[in-house]
């Protein structure tokens, strides 16, 4: 998975967490542990649109009410909060804001990654091109995940979101076929050493022993046994190859079209109650009766049961 896909898968996750009143903590110390090196090309340079990322993944996820945590309580080394705080600043810097409501959410931003540095000491100035940096993690991260951040066995986590749920699903996938695709890389390579040693000893055996005859035939047998397994290592690596693929850009489209989804299922939330508001417009210019009390009463079980079954269900929470 490249680097950009992670790191905005990252971000999402972050800001889901820490917008839910009982927020992950384990998880969003470790993501926020691993967004320095998400950020970086291969050549060590910062991606050319961390801020783009940054304020579509992070800062639009984020609601409003959602406490935005102190990174010196992650117990991070000295040398990663550097890092991190580097990042978090150009990052904030770089977003462009569209309207009033991001301006706003853009100074909430600022005013947290300043405070953070402050606390730790840093300067908020933007730094280009900073190196990448790997720290070990503090035990806080540790607990139920693994070196690579995955949810361990143990570890059993609600997502409430649909969204949610998708992105992790097809991301934890992603990350299986990459493990899967580096096992098979790893015994393409032993089985082309052993292929080269096999070939090897079939030609010194066929210029010591031409007249043994069986022992050249079985060497040949496991030559030819070799080269179909390896020829079929390849096709599962390439089959793998195109599932990552698959998969990345399945992740691309659920992004694209989470704002559409939103909007179509507020249209069916206010078709569903168009109805039960033009009565109660008309409610209003009569005086207050029994009869008129009965009726708005049943007018909000009904708005009730329709909220309900939209799936926002008032009465469960």
């Amino acid at each position: 998975m490249e680097n950009a896909v992670k790191l905005r898968f990252a971000l999402m996750v972050i800001a889901y967490f820490i917008s839910e009143q009982n927020s992950n903590q384990i998880i969003v110390c470790d993501l926020f542990h691993s967004i320095v090196d998400y950020s970086l090309k291969k050549d060590g340079k910062r991606l050319s649109d961390v801020g783009k990322i940054f304020q579509h993944n992070f800062m639009n996820e984020l609601k409003y009410s959602a406490k935005l945590p102190v990174i010196e309580e992650f117990g991070f080394s000295q040398e990663y909060t550097v890092a991190l705080m580097e990042f978090l600043n150009q990052a904030v810097e770089e977003i462009s804001p569209k309207g009033d409501e991001e301006i706003t959410r853009r100074n909430i931003l600022r005013d947290w990654v300043r405070k953070n540095s402050a606390v730790n000491g840093l300067s908020d100035k933007k730094n280009e091109n900073i190196p990448k940096v790997e720290s070990e993690k503090q035990d806080v991260c540790n607990s139920g995940l693994d070196s690579k951040g995955i949810i361990s066995a143990g570890e059993k986590l609600e997502f409430k979101g649909p969204l949610a749920k998708k992105i992790m699903e097809f991301a934890m996938k992603v990350d299986v076929y990459e493990q899967s695709l580096q096992k098979l890389s790893d015994e393409v390579k032993q089985k082309e050493k052993e292929l080269a040693k096999c070939k090897m000893q079939v030609e010194k055996t066929e210029e010591l022993y031409k007249s043994s005859s069986e022992e050249n035939a079985e060497l040949r047998s496991r030559l030819q046994q070799l080269t179909e397994e390896m020829s079929e290592l390849k096709n599962r690596e390439k089959e793998l190859q195109d599932r990552i693929s698959r998969q990345s850009s399945v992740i691309d489209i659920i992004d694209e079209d989470k704002d559409r989804s939103i909007v179509e299922f507020k249209n069916q939330i206010a078709s569903a109650l168009k109805k039960t508001y033009d009565e109660f417009v008309i409610a209003l210019t009569m005086d207050m009766t029994v009869d008129l009390g009965l009726n708005m009463r049943d007018s909000l079980d009904d708005v009730f049961r329709k909220l309900k079954k939209q799936g926002i269900d008032i009465e469960g929470r």
